[in-house]
């Protein structure tokens, strides 16, 4: 086949690559949005500073492995090597099977990445189609202004970025012992996603109490996560940070994604309720405003922080604290609400038993 493209969607969440390119390519609405909104409820960020910054996250354990529309496998590169196959052949190959692949190359090669000719940064791609007549990749990451987003590259192009990465690795210790294999996904929507609503309450009421969602996983390899904060407790570590950055003259780190991610997160939830509503979970009336609400001081937040980056005043970083503390006050109480809507909610289911 000269030319392939598979579909992909502008991801509902794109701070961090993960879910950037899991969500651009669940491209059944109606299905996945159910698995979705049941799950990426509770927040996670570690207590001590990463780059002298937070890094605030969705809680999201063995992503890929959980989610229940894509089948994976993992492959070094090293196999492509000894099957003397080229890395262009077989992604062709691999396109022409409905197959997407997310492999590393340097964006230090990448001609419309921000770190072009700037600096070595190995990120994983999504590559999603391709044009043999043009020679020429379609991929999925994240390009100007670092926003994420879908963009064509040509073969030759790609197999610089590719090789630089090897050799960056090699030279690097740190990234080195990383594991950077090719991961092979194709996506399956024939079943239907039965919705749990119980799993959905205890998400809410562990994001009130700040606890993870480990016993509910049952994930035994990753049960000690004492330095880390979840759910409403996350905005402790923000505002101490806010605090700290308060007292510096300048910072080499901005964490603007961390921001960012505050504000998708809340967009989430908000697009959460309206399907819980539409869904007759709970009323209208009781909690969509409220989350709106949420979305635009959170919204709000995030436009702050960027405006200090532009122009490090204080008295930006003074307001970002005060509306983050707003804000933990007024989701703890549109989150119990929601809580005592979905009681009521299971009660009534409990009667039709």
């Amino acid at each position: 086949m000269q030319k392939k493209i598979l579909e992909v969607r502008t991801p509902i969440v794109s701070a961090y690559p993960d879910l950037a390119h899991l969500f651009s390519i669940l491209v059944d609405n109606k299905k996945c949005e159910k698995w979705i909104y049941n799950y990426f409820i509770q927040m996670e960020i570690y207590n001590t500073l990463y780059e002298e910054t937070p890094r605030l996250d969705f809680y999201k354990p063995f992503l890929w492995e959980s989610c229940p529309f894509i089948q994976q496998q993992i492959i070094e590169k090293v196999f492509l090597n000894r099957l003397d196959i080229s890395v262009i052949n077989f992604i062709e190959k691999s396109i022409c099977d409905n197959e997407y692949i997310l492999i590393d190359i340097d964006h230090f090669e990448v001609k419309d990445s921000c770190f072009y000719k700037n600096k070595h940064v190995i990120h994983k791609v999504l590559i999603y189609g391709y044009d043999k007549e043009q020679k020429k990749l379609y991929i999925g990451d994240y390009f100007e202004n670092y926003k994420y987003g879908f963009k064509e590259m040509n073969y030759r192009d790609f197999l610089k970025a590719y090789v630089s990465c090897e050799q960056y690795i090699a030279k690097d210790i740190e990234s080195s012992i990383r594991k950077y294999g090719i991961r092979i996904i194709k996506t399956e929507f024939d079943n239907d996603y039965i919705f749990d609503w119980k799993f959905l309450k205890n998400s809410f009421i562990a994001y009130i109490q700040g606890t993870n969602l480990n016993k509910y996983y049952k994930i035994a390899n990753i049960a000690n996560r004492d330095n880390w904060s979840n759910g409403i407790k996350t905005y402790n570590i923000l505002k101490k940070y806010i605090e700290d950055l308060c007292k510096l003259e300048k910072s080499d780190y901005y964490p603007f994604r961390t921001f960012q991610v505050l504000y998708e997160h809340k967009k989430l939830m908000y697009s959460r309720v309206i399907f819980l509503t539409n869904e007759k979970y709970i009323t209208k009336e009781e909690c969509v405003y409220d989350f709106e609400k949420i979305k635009v001081e959170a919204e709000k937040i995030r436009n702050l922080f960027l405006i200090y980056y532009l122009k490090p005043k204080k008295e930006y970083l003074i307001k970002v604290r005060k509306n983050l503390e707003i804000l933990q006050n007024n989701e703890g109480k549109a989150i119990k609400k929601l809580c005592e809507n979905l009681n009521r909610y299971s009660k009534n289911i409990d009667m039709l038993k």
